[in-house]
């Protein structure tokens, strides 16, 4: 299914959630402090949401170290 929207109209958005804010603030603090990535997009996310286990736990983000 496509949506399709004319150009210039208003497109509602909800409000950001509390948690959706604060895992902004975590993205933008740990872009500044360190060197490697960080990933906080929800594809980046469901991929690191599964182990070797049946479990899946959604992460915050994914912080990935610079490569040697």
């Amino acid at each position: 299914m496509t949506t399709t929207v004319e150009p210039g109209a208003r497109v509602h958005r909800p409000a950001a959630t509390e948690e959706e804010l604060s895992a902004r603030s975590l993205a933008h603090e740990l872009t500044v402090a360190m060197r490697g990535e960080v990933r906080f997009s929800h594809g980046s996310r469901a991929l690191y949401a599964n182990d070797a286990s049946v479990y899946r736990q959604v992460p915050i983000g994914v912080v990935i170290p610079p490569g040697r």
